[in-house]
């Protein structure tokens, strides 16, 4: 679907690719956690950039209340608009997407803080493209991926890694 469909889809249609049931139903919610404690000498870290284990169970915790927060946000407020009617006025104040939305994920917290960037920027209605901390990028691809199997359609979320000193300063 171009970003313009994705774009006049509405929120309910937009949460029906919701990524924490696919995680959950792949199995792949710890998985997020250890992919990089693998790349780490088994060293029995998480690959938080450097952190332990626990400190990688509570992004994921923090990523998974972020995809549930956006989906009820956008459902309420598209439910009812906002109005603030002055004397003589009759005002709707409604949300609508903005467009494209660059999400530069940082270092620390490389799940939560992407997650709920993204998931923000796609329940509205708008593209994104996603550039992962250069930290974390195969937690990165593993999030992409998780979003593209919730049933995203094409062009709505685009990868992008790579350096924050070439990539990031370019976008």
């Amino acid at each position: 679907a171009p970003p313009s469909a994705w774009k006049g889809s509405s929120a309910n249609g937009r949460l029906a690719s919701a990524p924490e049931r696919e995680a959950a139903g792949q199995g792949e919610t710890y998985d997020l956690v250890r992919v990089q404690a693998r790349l780490n000498d088994d060293e029995a870290l998480a690959g938080w950039c450097e952190g332990p284990w626990r400190e990688g169970v509570a992004d994921l915790a923090e990523a998974i209340d972020f995809l549930r927060y956006y989906a009820q946000e956008m459902v309420r407020l598209d439910k009812n608009p906002h109005v603030r009617n002055a004397p003589g006025e009759d005002n709707t104040y409604v949300y609508e997407p903005r467009g494209v939305c660059l999400v530069i994920a940082p270092w620390n917290f490389p799940l939560a803080i992407p997650t709920g960037m993204v998931s923000a920027a796609l329940v509205s209605g708008n593209t994104v493209i996603f550039k992962p901390s250069s930290l974390s990028p195969v937690l990165g691809w593993k999030l992409f991926g998780i979003f593209k199997r919730a049933g995203l359609p094409p062009g709505a979320l685009h990868f992008l890694p790579g350096s924050g000193a070439e990539v990031g300063e370019f976008l």
